[in-house]
């Protein structure tokens, strides 16, 4: 920490020590409620703001108390009226601009304290705490108002004046014949710049109201009052002594002047200065409580405690009826007493900083039940005694033997967090360059452990040097890296690597970060830099000439500058107007482009490239056509999307004669269509996927003949050609299956369609159904008469014959055979004859009955329809057959 922040941070201290004091701790036991909110500390800044940005980061108190169900968030306020900017789980914050803040802590319970009703930048800290039974209200809970106020400033040169803090070896003097006289010395070294004076200030009270000037830490007194001696270095041209009016100007008006407080005045006071009070003193006090010093300074937690112990130096003077006590305390700028006991040993189970105060006391006159532990600080105590400006006698070891107690459960806490480059290139000068970095301020520098940067030097990270400021100087080119890195002297030291030789990568093994054994943490890739040799003054290159394709994409024209072109500059069209520097083809047209940059003396350099931009060939876009396969010839150039250019060249499973493609010959398949280019442009090409779907085959047309009493005949058989199956009929009568029933359904023309798959349109053939009266055959009597020849004369007569005078033929229409079945009686052996459609008796013979039915053989007959003829005697049977 710097002696600035340190300074501020014991004038914090200082601060809230007196509200302590001055303000009796009765909240808790006002509302009955458990809750406590502790405080909020802080570095009393100012901050310098970083690209207009700067992190605030409070420490919040260990006597925090939050109960079950409840929960602790953390409140930004900016200005005197607290106006609340931001909420978090944590007390760190991320602002912007120059003002006032303060962090405070919130304790409250989520079911009775909606902080959804907190209007940022409106809402104050004193809404929320007039909400709150310690405000006046009805809600238990707890918020902490008091915290340092600090302030972001934009930061100029940083101010090198350094006060260091006073201290006196007694914190009461006694007035000798009404006067008195007070003595301080330096706690440590100031830092008086040239041309700067240094001075000691004398205050009184508490308001800080200068009383006298002294170029030495002594002066006399002569009242009873609260003196404070303080260190002022300052610069006699910007502060002038002379307007100090004492008895009115405060401490806190100087303070205020300088940058340390807020001002623009480059100085610096110990604001908290060594404090003493003067008074008439009765019956001396000679307790004195002695030193202590720590057994083990730095402590682990270990399966959840630490055993803190100190040691007596042997100064402590316990007069007759006087006791020693020994308290522990909790905390840095208000210790909060946690136990008191006999002996100067404690166990606590948090880590934290922690404290053993010897205290010699009467209890005669000092009752130890009234330090209540976890509520009385040591300032409280204090404040009743004779040395802390009270009326007992006793003595208190405010120093105490400091512990820092840490959970060691992580290894290491050691953070050296992010560099940032102040520039990322630098340039040689004569020889050589400053390069620098930043810390980014998310780094964590445990007690005892120091924070320093390495220079690297190339990929490799060769370290170089280590500084105590991130500030080196190089006189070669290349690349460095300035790391940020956080160690314990007593655990590494440089003797551990070679300069030149070791790199960043040999020190992380060392450390745990990188699987070694020491606690330190190295930021590995740091800030990186570029090192080189300034080039000399830009200019925009040298002309060029481009051919594009319209088809192309977008370019950016500087890529084409001949030469080392400087970027940054500006890009003009043919016809004057501003250009972005990206050509488009197809949408900028053709021409002069001008490129004109500063070469760095005031002058421009001006180049110009000249682009023609050609046409891109157009083959259309691809798509997908079916064809059927007995469609007619389909001319492929129609089927390309877009607008193609005709005269290109196909390719494909067939040879295409002007892109015809002919779906009753040819194989479907991708057939490309190429357009030739002309350079720099390519050929363009399109596909079109050809599909050629097979047509659907219904036969052709036919005609049957049938008997009425026929059985059912399936009608595709009928049909001649090769009809594909699963189609359709229609036709007079409704057709099932494709059987025809004769005797049920009606003869004519009956219809048969076969559905196609687009875009084939359906195929239909036609069957016409002869529908036969093929009547049983009645018997009639042969009258034979002779005539003077010999012969018979032959009447035939068809009549109706009585039942059984008949014969039935089938099957009908017959194939191989044929059968007949007469009557039982009135039939012999027979003569048969067969007539075909012409009347000509193509057979006849003899046959003898065997028994009712007779056989034929008409395998070898035409088909077509035939008449049988049967004689038996003077009997005649007339039949007809299909074959």
């Amino acid at each position: 920490m710097t002696p600035i922040n340190t300074l501020f941070r014991h004038v914090f201290i200082l601060i809230v020590g007196l509200l302590f004091i001055a303000t009796p701790r009765h909240a808790f036991a006002q509302g009955g409620c458990g809750a406590e909110a502790g405080s909020v500390n802080m570095d009393a800044g100012p901050l310098c703001l970083h690209d207009g940005e700067a992190m605030l980061t409070g420490i919040p108190s260990a006597n925090a108390v939050v109960p079950a169900g409840y929960t602790s968030t953390y409140l930004l306020t900016r200005t005197n009226g607290r106006i609340i900017e931001q909420m978090g789980p944590s007390p760190t914050f991320l602002v912007s601009g120059t003002d006032g803040w303060r962090i405070h802590r919130l304790v409250f319970d989520p079911a009775t304290l909606d902080l959804a009703s907190v209007v940022f930048g409106v809402t104050s800290a004193y809404d929320v705490r007039a909400q709150l039974l310690e405000g006046g209200g009805t809600i238990c809970g707890s918020l902490s108002m008091s915290g340092p106020f600090v302030k972001t400033m934009e930061c100029e040169e940083s101010c090198e004046a350094f006060a260091s803090g006073m201290i006196m070896d007694s914190t009461l003097v006694c007035l000798t014949g009404g006067q008195a006289t007070l003595t301080a010395v330096p706690a440590g070294a100031s830092n008086v710049p040239i041309g700067f004076e240094q001075v000691f200030v004398l205050s009184r009270t508490n308001g800080l109201i200068i009383a006298q000037l002294s170029p030495t830490p002594s002066f006399t007194v002569n009242s009873t009052n609260v003196w404070r001696i303080h260190n002022l270095v300052y610069d006699p041209a910007t502060l002038d002594l002379s307007a100090i009016v004492l008895g009115s100007t405060t401490a806190y008006d100087i303070w205020l002047m300088f940058q340390q407080g807020g001002g623009t005045i480059c100085g610096n006071l110990d604001l908290n200065g060594a404090p003493v009070k003067t008074g008439e003193c009765g019956t001396p006090c000679f307790a004195e409580a002695g030193e202590v010093s720590a057994d083990q300074a730095d402590l682990c937690l270990i399966e959840g405690t630490a055993q803190l112990s100190a040691t007596p130096d042997g100064g402590a003077t316990l007069p007759d009826g006087y006791v020693i006590n020994f308290l522990l305390a909790q905390g840095t700028d208000t210790p909060m007493i946690l136990d008191h006991g006999n002996a100067p040993m404690f166990t606590v189970a948090a880590p934290g900083i922690y404290g053993i105060h010897p205290f010699v006391y009467d209890p005669g006159t000092f009752d130890i039940t009234t330090v209540v532990p976890g509520e009385t600080t040591l300032m409280d105590l204090n404040a009743q005694l004779l040395q802390g400006g009270g009326g007992i006698c006793a003595s208190l070891d405010l120093d105490g033997a400091d512990f820092q107690v840490v959970d060691c459960s992580p290894p290491c806490v050691a953070d050296a967090g992010s560099m940032g480059a102040e520039n990322e290139i630098s340039c040689l000068v004569e020889g050589s360059t400053a390069i620098s970095a930043h810390s980014n301020g998310d780094t964590l520098v445990p007690p005892g452990f120091v924070m320093s940067y390495f220079l690297s030097q190339g990929a490799g990270l060769v370290l170089l040097d280590l500084n105590s400021s991130p500030v080196f100087t190089v006189t070669d080119t290349g690349l460095y890296h300035i790391h940020a890195f956080v160690y314990d002297p007593a655990t590494w030291n440089t003797g551990m690597l070679t300069f030149g030789t070791s790199t960043a990568l040999d020190l992380n093994a060392m450390l745990t970060q990188g699987g070694g054994s020491i606690c330190a943490n190295l930021d590995f890739m740091g800030a990186s830099i570029t090192v080189t040799i300034c080039p000399p003054p830009c200019t925009g290159g040298s002309d060029t000439t481009v051919s594009v394709c319209s088809s192309d994409g977008a370019f950016p024209l500087f890529a084409l500058l001949e030469g080392d072109p400087c970027p940054g500059g500006s890009w003009t069209t043919p016809d004057g107007s501003a250009s972005s520097g990206i050509f488009v083809p197809g949408l900028d047209p053709s021409g002069v482009y001008t490129y004109t940059v500063g070469n760095g003396s005031g002058a421009t350099s001006v180049t110009m490239v000249t682009v023609n931009v050609v046409a891109a060939p157009n083959a259309g876009s691809s798509a997908f056509i079916t064809l059927c396969s007995n469609g007619s010839t389909y001319d492929l150039f129609d089927a390309l999307a877009g607008t193609p250019e005709s005269g290109g060249v196909w390719t494909g499973p067939n040879t295409l004669v002007n892109g015809q493609f002919d779906p009753t010959t040819m194989t479907g398949g991708a057939y490309t269509y190429t357009v030739s280019g002309t350079g720099p442009c390519p050929d363009a090409t399109a596909n079109v996927m050809v599909m050629v779907t097979s047509a659907p085959n219904a036969g052709t047309d036919g005609m049957v003949d049938v008997c009425l009493t026929d059985p059912p005949i399936q009608l595709l058989s009928e049909l001649n050609g090769d009809p594909d199956a699963g189609g359709t009929w229609s036709g007079p009568s409704p057709v099932v299956n494709g059987v025809f029933v004769p005797g049920s359904m009606m003869a004519g023309t009956y219809a048969y369609t076969v559905a196609g798959s687009p875009p084939c349109a359906p195929d239909t053939a036609f069957l016409t159904v002869n529908v036969l009266e093929c009547p049983n055959v009645n018997l009639t009597t042969l009258t034979s008469g002779k005539d003077g020849s010999g012969n018979a004369d032959i009447t035939t007569a068809v009549e109706d014959l009585e039942a059984g005078s008949y014969f039935t033929i089938w099957p009908n229409p017959a194939i191989g055979t044929v059968h007949m079945a007469l009557p039982s009686t009135g039939w012999g052996d027979v003569h048969v004859e067969l007539i075909d459609a012409t009347g000509r008796i193509v057979e006849a013979k003899p046959l003898q009955r065997s028994a009712s039915d007779l056989t034929l053989d008409v395998s070898t007959l035409t088909p077509g329809v035939w008449t049988v003829r049967i004689i038996s005697g003077g009997t005649l049977g007339i039949g007809r057959f299909v074959r």
